[in-house]
């Protein structure tokens, strides 16, 4: 996997280059800007197995069950909770906890998102551990695995608890108009998730390095100018520990664009 880390687009006038330099990078750059992604796209699909496919079918298929899956387990789940009174008991035992409103929604949030995990379990190891070691595209083991899925908890709860507390601090705040403040506080929040994800979550599950190969990084970074990214390095990511699929990709903005693959 590659990585390319962005910084502010800065407009400085360039009077003088070294012609090597430039002879060396028009060649990438003129490929970047002729390469045909839907052509290259399927002459690749034309040249993949029938079974091959079929399998790619049968597994992309799966998915879209799986989603009705997961809708129909969250549901079950809610109903479940407020059915057995144990959400009036994490209510409970949250205002029991201290004074405070945004206490009691914090506490009520980090009991809930832990109570849903453990709830939702079973499909989520069926589904991102099981079923894609069966179709080969997962290379950890349990432990590998489940360690990654407690990282993405921490996480979770951590973002979750954040952004319940200030929804429901706007819902008390402005109880005619907090469907638009709430709506600005969640783009608000993806806004940041989006910016900080490459730099200070991503590399909380691989580890990075910088790209000691310039016939590799060369031509990304061209390609990357031609499509006016602002990057300036590449790294290399060990993604392949967790994964065997393609997992090419850009992330991130405002100085945090990177390219991973």
């Amino acid at each position: 996997m590659l990585l390319i880390v962005g910084s502010p687009v800065a407009f400085v006038p360039v009077f003088a280059q070294d012609n090597e330099s430039t002879a060396r990078s028009q060649p990438a750059a003129e490929h970047a800007t002729s390469f045909d992604a839907v052509a290259a796209t399927r002459a690749w699909l034309a040249s993949v197995p029938a079974d091959k496919r079929q399998k790619s079918d049968a597994y992309f298929e799966g998915g879209y069950w799986l989603l009705v899956w997961n809708f129909l387990l969250s549901v079950a789940i809610s109903i479940f909770l407020l059915g057995s009174r144990t959400s009036a008991r994490l209510r409970d035992f949250a205002e029991r906890v201290n004074d405070f409103k945004n206490v009691h929604v914090a506490v009520y949030a980090v009991a809930y998102l832990i109570l849903f995990y453990v709830l939702s379990f079973p499909l989520n190891l069926y589904e991102h551990f099981f079923r894609e070691h069966q179709y080969g595209l997962a290379t950890q083991t349990f432990f590998g695995w489940f360690r990654d899925q407690l990282i993405g908890l921490g996480l979770t709860i951590a973002g979750g608890t954040l952004l319940v507390v200030v929804l429901y601090a706007v819902f008390r705040r402005a109880p005619r108009t907090w469907w638009l403040w709430s709506t600005m506080v969640a783009v608000g929040f993806a806004f940041i998730i989006g910016l900080i994800a490459p730099v200070y979550i991503e590399p909380l599950f691989n580890t990075y390095k910088p790209l000691a190969k310039p016939e590799i990084s060369e031509p990304v970074l061209a390609m990357a100018r031609a499509n006016q990214i602002p990057v300036k390095q590449v790294f290399e990511v060990d993604a392949s520990r967790q994964t065997t699929r393609v997992s090419a990709n850009v992330a991130g903005f405002l100085g945090t664009t990177r390219i991973a693959r």
